[in-house]
């Protein structure tokens, strides 16, 4: 997937098998990031084997076809956010790390969840980048991955009822 490291800091995945004996026991690993900083601070291993990681990252998501060392943080084209949100801020990402035979990795799904931060007066606001970090990761038994953390942001929200008794 990602063999070099691409920014001043970059996540990084790695799989480890005990029962193997000196470098056999690594079976994967890769570099997540751009060229920017990128922090992993979550993951979780699929019902698929696939590895599910989250974290923040100030890289943006665009490619480099001159050099695609130089791509940005990887992002998919099914991802919620597929540009980063909030150039110059943080935002929250979550990816998916289909993990094939062998040291064999793909990009299964990433996306970025972040915002601007936007204050001030409606008549004239002032918006500044925001800062969004997914700092934990959980993934139900059909794979639907809910991510928490903190934002300084105008986050993307869904509105809710809430029952007006337990059952």
């Amino acid at each position: 997937m990602q063999t070099i490291l691409r920014g001043q800091n970059d996540a990084f995945v790695a799989r480890f098998d005990p029962a193997s004996t000196g470098a056999g026991q690594l079976t994967f690993s890769t570099y997540l990031g751009g060229t920017d900083e990128d922090f992993a601070n979550d993951v979780k291993v699929d019902t698929a084997g696939n590895v599910v990681v989250c974290g923040y990252t100030s890289s943006d998501g665009l490619t480099n076809p001159s050099n695609p060392d130089l791509d940005e943080f990887p992002v998919t084209t099914t991802g919620f956010q597929t540009a980063h949100p909030s150039p110059g801020g943080w935002s929250a990402f979550l990816t998916q790390i289909v993990v094939g035979t062998g040291p064999a990795l793909s990009l299964g799904y990433s996306t970025f969840y972040g915002a601007t931060n936007t204050y001030g007066p409606s008549s004239n606001p002032t918006t500044i980048p925001g800062d969004v970090r997914a700092n934990a990761l959980s993934l139900n038994s059909g794979n639907l991955a809910t991510i928490a953390g903190t934002a300084i942001a105008d986050l993307p929200t869904t509105w809710f009822t809430l029952p007006s008794s337990n059952p």
